[in-house]
């Protein structure tokens, strides 16, 4: 495993017990990435008093575990639109190799209405979306939060024009063998040409973001609209107003105020734990995950046949 910037407890690496789930030393190592990620964001966004709160299973295993849920893979945050944008904005110059804010502007490779914080020096490759022409590192998630119309139909509207957008967004510049589906390889050797000549991707993109705004002034509950699932777990706005810290692992992450409201509206009953056979199952197929590896060499490895077995 490549340097990484936080210290880690003598014994974090070691294989352990969690409610009766053996951690792996393999996962211990890619919470140790995904937990130096979560610092570089945390040192970066209180340099500019930006909010950042810990989101879904990240909030649940702070809330429940006081760290990782034992078998979760992945780290989440939420951010606010307005101070998403700000976080977007001095990316380039906080965020330094091995660190980088994968943006919809800053990889147009690959399109994702919201925001990855990658660490170049490892692999996490995503099955649907496994290309060496963008930035495959061990990545958390960093989701923004829009406004819910009150109104069934513009919730509607908005939903389709957000998928009709994701589309167009989404095979502006990809690559035909990366598509996953006989649909999109049938029509994307037409539509790619068109998409050129029309409009450009920085207007598109604008469009696919004015449309994700239109309720931010108006609406009392938020959701990632970029996840169209989403819509229908509104999440009050008011419980974003401001933040606290409580422990994950050996780090403080900043959680909403609250919390609980927050994880009964999107997991229910959140502290009755899954059957044990439904344990350890959350990304196994979906994310090749490779910590001793940085994306490149690894993707070079699969071509000339050395990848580890």
């Amino acid at each position: 495993m490549y340097p990484l910037k936080i210290d880690l407890p003598e014994d974090f690496l070691n294989e352990e017990i969690r409610n009766n789930f053996k951690v792996s030393q393999f996962r211990k190592k890619i919470w140790a990435i995904e937990l130096d990620l979560t610092s570089e964001l945390l040192k970066v966004c209180n340099k500019y008093k930006l909010k950042v709160f810990a989101a879904y299973g990240t909030l649940l295993g702070a809330v429940r575990h006081n760290g990782f849920i034992p078998w979760d893979d992945d780290m989440d945050f939420f951010m606010l639109r307005d101070e998403y944008d700000k976080l977007l904005q001095i990316a380039s110059e906080e965020f330094k190799y091995p660190y980088f804010l994968q943006t919809p502007m800053s990889d147009r490779l690959f399109f994702n209405g919201y925001a990855r914080l990658r660490k170049s020096d490892t692999t996490g490759a995503v099955s649907f979306t496994d290309s060496p022409d963008f930035n495959n590192g061990i990545f958390i998630d960093i989701f923004v939060l829009d406004g819910i119309p009150s109104d069934s139909f513009l919730i509607k509207k908005q939903i389709k024009k957000t998928v009709f957008l994701t589309r167009l967004l989404s095979c502006y510049y990809s690559d035909i063998n990366y598509l996953n589906s006989w649909r999109k390889r049938l029509v994307f050797p037409i539509l790619k040409p068109i998409l050129h000549l029309v409009i450009s991707y920085e207007k598109l993109f604008t469009l696919y973001e004015r449309n994700l705004k239109n309720f931010n002034h108006t609406a009392s509950t938020l959701a990632c609209l970029c996840v169209p699932a989403d819509y229908s777990k509104p999440l009050p706005k008011y419980c974003f107003s401001d933040v606290e810290y409580t422990n994950y692992e050996f780090l403080r992450v900043p959680v909403p105020i609250q919390s609980d409201e927050l994880l009964t509206v999107l997991y229910g009953d959140y502290l009755e734990m899954p059957s044990e056979e439904e344990r350890g199952v959350w990304h196994e197929g979906i994310i090749t995950f490779d910590p001793d590896t940085p994306y490149k060499e690894y993707y070079a490895n699969r071509v000339s046949g050395k990848e580890k077995t």
